[in-house]
């Protein structure tokens, strides 16, 4: 089942190879969790500050049963940045679910 996708670019141009970039980590995503409910890309370049250079912004919040997972990455690259921000969705999917299934580790005080 594909998972509904909401892509959105913000002061600058999408192109083709970034849509296809986002749907590819989308995919993989949903590897990890078939119980995503949507995904919400959105793609943006911020006001430009003279000191940090140019920075483009991903977010990504997936829809899953329990808390959102949101992620927020910032590169000047946005192949970079779209990257970097689905390895951490992954991430924090793959925590989600062990959270969900009970699979946390506990810390153990006595160092047992």
């Amino acid at each position: 089942m594909a998972i509904p996708l909401h892509i959105s670019f913000r002061d600058m141009e999408s192109t083709p190879s970034l849509d296809q970039a986002i749907r590819d980590g989308t995919t993989k995503l949903e590897r990890v969790y078939d119980r995503i409910e949507r995904c919400d890309v959105t793609v943006e370049r911020p006001h430009q500050h003279h000191r940090t250079g140019q920075q483009i912004r991903v977010r990504i919040n997936l829809a899953v049963p329990g808390p959102d997972v949101i992620v927020d990455q910032h590169d000047e690259n946005a192949y970079v940045a779209i990257r970097t921000a689905f390895d951490v969705a992954r991430r924090q999917l793959e925590h989600h679910v062990d959270r969900l299934h009970g699979h946390t580790k506990r810390h153990d005080p006595q160092g047992s």
